[in-house]
């Protein structure tokens, strides 16, 4: 599980259910990944660049709340899995034009450093 740095102009709370995730920022034009354990609250304001990772090799389960644009663009362009489902390859090609034609569509904007 993990999610590139990228921002949106509305806020997103996340509560760690399970094991440990990592969530990313920007500080100083640095990227600081911080872990996160189950039962711990993130909180990533409007316009914030943020991202999250599973880098500990067991399995974590997080909460994540925010607006319905969230919703639509899971609604659009997720893909369900099971939890004995193999991790896929990160998108390319197609698929990856598919999904971020969906996230500039809902407001989801990719994060790109100098």
């Amino acid at each position: 599980m993990a999610l590139a740095l990228h921002y949106h102009p509305y806020a997103e709370v996340f509560y760690v259910l399970d094991g440990e995730v990592e969530f990313g920022s920007l500080k100083d034009d640095r990227e600081e990944w911080i872990p996160s354990q189950a039962g711990e609250t993130v909180i990533a304001g409007p316009d914030v660049v943020h991202g999250f990772r599973n880098s500990s090799g067991k399995p974590a389960r997080f909460l994540s709340i925010s607006t319905q644009l969230h919703q639509a663009f899971f609604d659009e362009c997720a893909v369900t899995a099971r939890s004995d489902d193999p991790i896929p390859p990160f998108p390319d090609g197609e698929e990856l034009r598919r999904l971020l034609g969906g996230a500039a569509k809902h407001q989801i904007y990719l994060f790109e450093q100098e």
